[in-house]
């Protein structure tokens, strides 16, 4: 099953956090297994232009054509610092290609028109050079989530530890999806892989807390639960063996009595010391008229140090 090489597109704008988006690749990832692209979209001119432009950008001025100059001189000495960090970690040079394209629609745009040339997934930072976005996602990162539907989003936060991963999957056709990229992505990688359920409490407006069998209800919801994740799991933990992940290298872990899936599965992802969550795009609701689902939506929003993979299928 992973025995070809799965393309990824990295999205760099020369920022540390951009940076930290590489040394996450490099770190995570199986050299042997993925293709990577650095990509970075050059603006002809500095992002402050737009602003105050008042006339075509054939009248860009040699103060801008200069800054143009000196940002493309930045970005190849980045490119080259982060090809020597995929090298140092084992990436042959053959295995990662570097993309500096002339702005065209526009730089998130011009992103999504690459990410869908067959990758399988695109990785970015979830905040860029304005260090306001340090409370907020950044507009690009925005952008990627809302829109990139149809291909997996890594997004990066800080420096995560790149040896605990944890997967999100429930009992929907999805859980298969997640599991095969896991596999593909993740084969001849060293992380530690969790497979994770949250079982939520039981609606309070159809169970009361005053009515005797309130607990029996509660439990026998549970039990059911469960029942129906054992084949989900089993068969789970056998497509990763068979793509080459080492049963040593995969634990499962189910627990009940939550009130939410986002904020629990963040919690455990705090209290384990995982620096990747992986979770579907949408869950069992599937409901296409959104483009993400609240859990991914929630963790996207959380996340502090770690990074969130959202997988589309």
């Amino acid at each position: 099953m992973a025995s070809e090489r799965q393309k990824l597109l990295v999205a760099v704008d020369g920022s540390e956090q951009s940076r930290e988006v590489v040394r996450y690749v490099a770190g995570i990832c199986a050299p042997k297994r993925i293709e990577v692209t650095l990509f970075h979209v050059l603006s002809p001119v500095s992002e402050s232009f737009w602003d105050h432009r008042a006339a075509p950008e054939s009248s860009v001025t040699e103060p801008y054509r200069g800054w143009l100059a000196r940002h493309q001189i930045a970005m190849e000495v980045f490119m080259d610092d982060a090809r020597r960090m995929l090298s140092d970690s084992g990436f042959p040079d053959e295995a990662v290609r570097v993309v500096l394209q002339p702005r065209q629609e526009g730089i998130a745009r011009d992103i999504l028109q690459e990410a869908r040339r067959g990758y399988r997934a695109v990785a970015a930072g979830r905040i860029g050079r304005n260090p306001m976005s340090r409370l907020v996602m950044g507009s690009v990162a925005s952008k990627l989530v809302s829109a990139l539907t149809e291909v997996t989003l890594w997004l990066v936060d800080g420096r995560p530890d790149r040896r605990r991963v944890l997967v999100c999957i429930d009992a929907s056709p999805a859980a298969a999806c997640v599991i095969d990229l896991v596999g593909r992505m993740l084969s001849g990688s060293p992380a530690e892989i969790t497979l994770f359920h949250a079982i939520r409490n039981p609606e309070p407006d159809w169970v009361s807390e005053s009515d005797p069998s309130a607990g029996e209800a509660a439990a026998e919801q549970e039990m059911r639960a469960r029942k129906t994740l054992v084949p989900v799991f089993e068969k789970a933990v056998a497509s990763l063996e068979e793509a080459g992940i080492s049963s040593e290298r995969i634990s499962v872990k189910v627990i009940s009595g939550t009130a939410t899936r986002g904020g629990t599965l963040f919690a455990q992802a705090l209290d384990g010391h995982f620096g990747t969550i992986i979770v579907g795009r949408r869950g069992v609701s599937n409901v296409k008229a959104f483009p993400i689902g609240r859990v991914p939506m929630k963790l996207i929003q959380l996340i502090n140090e770690q990074t969130v993979w959202v997988v589309s299928c």
